[in-house]
């Protein structure tokens, strides 16, 4: 969910994020793409292995 903080005119919005949790190590993200980024490196083992069982 994106929620835009900044009301005041003038003001830049800036888009907040709902926290995202890691499934495989519970660490917590307040921007999709450092979640994304960190499945991507942290857990590149275990998502090329989960890739390999669905075919």
């Amino acid at each position: 969910e994106i929620v835009h903080s900044g009301d005041e005119e003038g003001e830049m919005e800036e888009e907040e994020y709902t926290p995202l949790t890691c499934d495989m190590c519970s660490q917590t993200f307040n921007r999709p793409s450092d979640w994304v980024r960190h499945i991507e490196f942290t857990h590149a083992d275990m998502t090329e292995n989960r890739r390999k069982k669905r075919k």
